[in-house]
């Protein structure tokens, strides 16, 4: 029963980003062609949904920990299947803004709960594979997702959205079939004021947890805003930026193919080194300006496999740093981490002005080793709670 109730939620997340990668193509194209928006306007309303997430996971976090993972769950699958029925229907700017609003608040119910849920049904030894698997699927979502969005707009238009709104409702309807309230209790029946819960936010850990991955999303931020700008000011010296993409999709997915199967007794702490490193190594790499083309392609690739194998650490720690009766609430507070990808372009944007690519991808790299100094502390930290840091992955 357990692994049913597993696969509903690892299915379910998979299901859940490839809806929104359907979609996420599409917005800006949809709301310049129905709404004639400018790019100012553009700007504006592609912000509103992450912007979203960002401001309410902490409290979705709380939500979950009160009402329940399943709930909670249940509830942001509804919102989102809603915002994208709202996005086909509306008919001015306003609704349509209020479609995105849904959709990030929506997204950050959902993310708390479903994580948190994970950890609940993991045991400490197997996490990790449960939270790569996870990973794996939805990068696979995120490829198809595209393929699928732009080819439908091109035949059915604005309708494009009920194809993700139908991913949400197959979601919601494995989180009524597939799993039960009551398999989901907390340990610990007390429940704090919303004013305590903010005290979760002096937790060492999750502060270390958070301006960790503040830094990585930095780098990735300024990577995802400015690398076509540097793209095209390398006129064609580099790969195109949908071909890096493509690339780094391909990678992601082979490289968690074989980690779930050849290294699954690789140690956490093992994953964790190796992955900052190449990640750091690869945007390093970028800098490098011999044979661009070539250094552009290879230091895709290290990143690429950098990123597949630390990225799932994050949600394995993020479970053994937070209490068995909190886990909700801190998966949510982790997501202020996203004001990474706020900072990032703004940043990155005056590195490249001022310094040009080099400094920009330099730059990113630091970002990344200071990262990774961070997150070795957490494991100092929850060291005495979570005594099996090191231990291989059963």
């Amino acid at each position: 029963m357990r692994y049913t109730k597993m696969w509903a939620l690892i299915l379910g997340s998979a299901l859940n980003t490839l809806g929104l990668f359907i979609t996420i193509p599409i917005i800006n194209i949809y709301a310049v062609d129905a709404f004639h928006l400018s790019a100012v306007q553009i700007g504006f309303i592609s912000g509103i949904w992450p912007g979203t997430v960002f401001c309410m996971s902490f409290f979705t976090g709380m939500l979950a920990q009160r009402r329940g993972y399943v709930d909670t769950l249940r509830g942001g699958t509804a919102v989102n299947g809603l915002s994208f029925l709202l996005m086909t229907f509306a008919s001015n700017i306003s609704i349509f803004c209020f479609s995105l609003f849904l959709l990030g608040l929506g997204k950050a119910m959902a993310d708390s709960s479903s994580r948190a849920a994970i950890r609940y049904l993991s045991s400490t030894g197997d996490s990790e594979r449960y939270f790569r698997l996870r990973y794996l699927l939805q990068n696979v979502s995120c490829v198809i997702g595209p393929l699928i969005g732009v080819a439908a707009y091109r035949f059915i238009y604005g309708k494009t959205f009920l194809i993700s709104m139908l991913m949400f409702l197959v979601y919601l309807i494995i989180t009524f079939t597939g799993l039960r309230r009551r398999d989901f209790k907390n340990e610990s029946n007390d429940q704090p004021s919303i004013l305590k819960n903010f005290s979760v936010l002096k937790d060492g850990s999750l502060q270390l947890w958070i301006m960790s991955g503040t830094c990585i999303l930095i780098a990735y931020g300024a990577y995802e805003s400015l690398m076509p700008v540097v793209i095209l000011n390398a006129h064609g010296t580099r790969p195109n930026y949908g071909f890096l993409v493509s690339l780094n999709a391909i990678v992601v997915i082979l490289i968690q193919l074989g980690h779930l199967k050849l290294f699954k007794n690789s140690s956490l702490r093992r994953s964790i080194l190796f992955g900052f490193i190449l990640l750091a190594a690869g945007f390093a790499l970028y800098a490098i300006e011999w044979e661009p083309y070539v250094m552009t392609v290879i230091a895709t690739i290290v990143v690429s496999i950098g990123e597949s194998v630390l990225f799932p650490c994050f949600d394995v720690v993020m479970g053994r740093i937070s209490p068995d009766n909190k886990s909700a609430l801190y998966y949510g507070a982790g997501e202020l981490r996203q004001v990474g990808f706020f900072l990032g372009p703004s940043i990155g944007g005056l590195l490249l002005a001022y310094g040009g690519p080099v400094s920009l991808f330099i730059a990113s790299a630091l970002s990344i080793i200071v990262a990774g100094v961070l997150f070795n502390r957490v494991a100092f930290f929850g060291s005495n709670q979570n005594s099996d840091y090191d231990t291989k992955q059963m």
